[in-house]
């Protein structure tokens, strides 16, 4: 199956937004991380 390319910006995208959220909950992760070692 050929990929359209349209499909091939889509899946970029899609990608795109894959690691955005990635690096979001990373940094929710650390800021988490920074709170508890706060409150100890």
């Amino acid at each position: 199956m050929r990929l359209m390319k349209n499909d091939e910006e889509y899946i970029r995208r899609a990608l795109q937004l894959g690691a955005n959220e990635i690096r979001g909950y990373k940094e929710k992760a650390e800021y988490m991380k920074k709170l508890n070692e706060l409150e100890v």
